[in-house]
Parts: C-alpha cells; structure tokens; sequence
C-alpha cells in the first residue's frame, strides 16, 4: 500500500485498472438487466409482424377472390355478341330541331368499349375495397 502511494505511476495506473473494472461491471449489469426486456420487445415485434402477415394474406386472398369472380362474369358478358352503340349528331347550330339527337348511321362505339372502360374501373374499385379493408384490420387489433 504504501509503494502504491509513494508511485505515481503505480497510483495511477491501479485508479485506471480499478475505474475500467468498475466500467465493464457496470456495462455488463446494464447488459444483462435489459436482456429480458429485449427478449421479450423481439418476442412482441415477431408476434405482431405474424399478424400483419396472415392480414395482408387474408386481404389478399379476399381481393383475389373478387378479381377471379370479375373476370368471370367479364368472361360471360364478352361471350355476348358486340353491339355498336350509336352517337347522336351535334346540334347543327341554327336547325336545332331538324338533326339533333339523331344516330349518325353506322358511326358509333362497340359496346365492348364500355364493357372494358367498367372492367377496368371495377378492378380499382376493388383494389380499393381491398386496401380499406387491410387498413381496417391492421389498425383496429
């Protein structure tokens, strides 16, 4: 003791071996007093992500269910022979009364047209559906 007082060196170098001691012990104690705490925030995390998988599989699955009836029914609809749905003329202007709203013979749009204008908006009207739904179930667990 008394070579450890009189040793500048000595005195300093046993503080610092002394202070590092003191350092790791207390590094491990914070260490292994958060471990439990971290186990279990993992166990929670990997819980919830399980859920918000079998959500986005069920959601999914209901949105593909609803996609393969449409495409069915579209299927049926498409086997229909195609009608041409007439235009009507402009009004002329002056002779409003003399050709207005009249078809313009042969000139017109397939139906088909509008059978795939509402496939496609259907098909986004269900993408939404399916994105509320998914927002729904993930939010209010």
């Amino acid at each position: 003791m008394w070579l450890l007082l009189k040793n500048p060196i000595i005195s300093a170098l046993s503080v610092l071996i002394i202070g590092l001691g003191l350092h790791y012990s207390h590094v491990w104690w914070i260490k292994h007093s958060y471990e439990g705490e971290l186990a279990s925030q993992k166990t929670a995390l990997i819980a919830q992500c399980e859920a918000d998988k079998a959500i986005t599989n069920e959601v999914s699955h209901e949105y593909q269910t609803h996609i393969a009836a449409l495409d069915a029914r579209l299927a049926t609809l498409r086997l229909r022979p195609a009608h041409c749905v007439p235009v009507s003329n402009p009004s002329p202007g002056c002779n409003a009364a003399a050709g207005a709203n009249k078809p313009i013979g042969q000139d017109g749009v397939d139906s088909r047209v509008f059978l795939d204008f509402a496939a496609v908006a259907e098909k986004y009207r269900l993408q939404l559906i399916g994105c509320q739904s998914f927002v729904n179930k993930t939010f209010r667990q």
